[in-house]
């Protein structure tokens, strides 16, 4: 996408061919300012719709965030093997500052060695869900859960 562009109608990375695999991007990164990229209904700056699309590129500029797909009750596995980059559900990404997870979903974000977050983490809210958080430093993962409801926390 070039800055000024923008597209109204659907954008439809297509069938896979298994024959000749190819990757099907959405990149922003022509775009000076802050995109936000919403996973779940496949809207992402200034691209009406979006479909078959397998990897997303955020923009030059600070700020960017991705929100996560799922719906509620869904479990969501974020892996972060990157600077600001890694996947969600097959979807790779790069270039997020910001990773959002969808409310009424648990999500777990887990950080490999190389992977890195200059923004914001946030799992979302919602009752009945538990989002966590693993990383990884080459040698130990560390994992980190919120208490239970009503759970008392030493401190």
């Amino acid at each position: 996408m070039q800055p000024a562009g923008s597209l109204s109608g659907l954008l439809d990375g297509g069938l896979l061919d298994e024959n000749a695999p190819a990757s099907d991007s959405l990149d922003f990164g022509a775009f000076g300012s802050a995109v936000a990229v919403d996973l779940e209904t496949a809207q992402a700056g200034s691209v009406n719709a979006y479909s078959r699309i397998d990897r997303i590129v955020g923009s030059s500029g600070a700020g960017d965030t991705l929100s996560g797909p799922g719906e509620a009750g869904d479990e969501i596995a974020w892996s972060i093997t990157g600077a600001n980059a890694g996947t969600v559900r097959n979807i790779e990404f790069s270039g997020f500052e910001n990773l959002t997870g969808r409310d009424d979903t648990s999500d777990a974000f887990a950080f490999d060695a190389s992977g890195s977050l200059s923004g914001t983490l946030d799992g979302g809210t919602g009752a009945g869900t538990a989002d966590g958080l693993s990383v990884f430093d080459g040698t130990t993962t560390n994992v980190v859960l919120p208490p239970s409801p009503g759970a008392h926390v030493a401190s």
